[in-house]
């Protein structure tokens, strides 16, 4: 079995729904997910998955922008899409400095929380 995550998150930042590809030689069961669910902390669980045809491209390949709601510290909560791939590819943090000029030593004091990643490739859920 392999496992790797889908696009990085910064340490400090929030995700509500976190992809990751998982390569097996056999085909899971829903036994399969109530046994790894049984044995992860509070909060954290796998709730569905897909099987991707063989050769399908990785997450990180396939994820081209991520939706992010950054609280500021006045409580405004505004939520971005922001594009993870390409020339107009950026992050949360130079996100927050070209728009409101926080530095990137100040933006502990807003919360960033990933709500969705993007994927250019269909994924029922």
């Amino acid at each position: 079995m392999r496992l790797s995550m889908g696009p990085a998150l910064p340490l400090g930042q929030e995700t509500l729904n976190d992809l990751f590809d998982l390569d097996t030689l056999d085909a899971l069961t829903l036994e399969h997910l109530a046994r790894v669910n049984a044995r992860l902390p509070d909060g954290l669980r796998i709730t569905s998955w897909e099987a991707l045809p063989k050769g399908a491209p990785s997450l990180g390949k396939s994820a081209v922008a991520a939706r992010y709601r950054f609280t500021l510290p006045n409580g405004e909560e505004l939520v971005e899409t922001l594009s993870l791939a390409g020339g107009d590819a950026t992050t949360p943090k130079r996100f927050l400095e070209s728009r409101f000029g926080v530095p990137p030593e100040a933006q502990h004091s807003v919360r960033v929380l990933r709500e969705e990643t993007l994927l250019a490739l269909p994924v029922r859920r």
